[in-house]
């Protein structure tokens, strides 16, 4: 038996934001106000880390100017609104609870914001659209 490799998007080389320029959708920077919510909608937010890599964030902040603290959310699974809520069970939580701002794993910004936190959700080095290699439990 010969042992074969597999290609899996967002994983083993192919980078999105690399490979296939303008075509990930989840590099579209823009702003978006909710009036409802009093939130302001920072989409794929570019940070530059130390080693020159370019990581994507989401940040979401209370309209009303100010400095304020921030919750970061940061895992394997990016800075998304799950595609099959029922397939990701939130632990018990009604989806009717949380907002059509809420990542997976992540503080809910319809929540946190009016409270006076900033919600930032990341996709790590190597996952999603964010550049560098994505690793799991290593130093």
């Amino acid at each position: 038996m010969s042992e074969g490799k597999m290609q899996i998007y967002f994983w083993d080389g192919i980078r999105p934001s690399l490979d296939f320029p303008g075509r990930y959708p989840g590099c579209r920077p823009r702003v978006r106000e909710d009036e409802e919510k009093g939130i302001v909608c920072e989409y794929d937010v570019t940070i530059r880390m130390s080693d020159g890599i370019r990581i994507f964030a989401d940040v979401f902040r209370p309209k009303k100017e100010g400095r304020y603290p921030a919750l970061l959310a940061w895992g394997p699974y990016g800075k998304h609104v799950p595609f099959n809520e029922a397939s990701f069970p939130r632990s018990g939580v009604s989806p009717d609870e949380l907002s059509e701002y809420c990542a997976f794993e992540g503080p809910d910004p319809a929540y946190w914001c009016p409270k006076g936190y900033v919600v930032v959700n990341v996709d790590p080095r190597g996952a999603w659209g964010s550049e560098g290699e994505h690793t799991f439990m290593s130093p």
